[in-house]
């Protein structure tokens, strides 16, 4: 066969996301445990915009802990959860889904100074909370849900 095909990506579970990174901006969304951030540069995470994609009816939420402000409250689909360029930067991300078939989970992981800092998997704290570690990148992917 010497044609084209096209593969649609709503058919497999994934997830998309991008970060704001300190003194760059947003960075291009990306996928699939790829790392979203920066890598070794000492440059934290201000904020995240998380989808998926693939699970019928399932939705995403996220909530991030900013370093001297807590925790965000709750995003969903889409929307920025952080507070992008004013200085507050991540230190740990939970992310969970509503409305996922069984066995369907997301797990993640927070990175700091190029090491893995944290992970987790649906609601679970990664990063580190009141010790002042900036996360400067994040990978998120889902499992078990095809």
């Amino acid at each position: 066969y010497t044609g084209t095909f096209t593969l649609h990506m709503s058919c497999y579970a994934s997830a998309t996301y991008r970060t704001y990174v300190e003194t760059q901006g947003w960075q291009d969304s990306t996928y699939d445990a790829r790392l979203s951030g920066t890598y070794g540069q000492q440059r934290g995470l201000e904020a995240l915009q998380l989808n998926v994609a693939g699970v019928a009816g399932a939705s995403v939420r996220y909530a991030v802990h900013l370093i001297n402000a807590g925790w965000t409250g709750e995003s969903a689909d889409g929307q920025v959860s952080g507070a992008p360029g004013q200085g507050h930067p991540i230190e740990a991300v939970r992310i969970w889904l509503v409305n996922a078939p069984a066995g369907c989970n997301i797990n993640y992981q927070t990175h700091y100074s190029g090491n893995a800092q944290g992970s987790g998997s649906n609601g679970q704290v990664a990063g580190s909370i009141g010790l002042g570690l900036r996360v400067e990148a994040v990978s998120v992917w889902l499992s078990g849900c095809n």
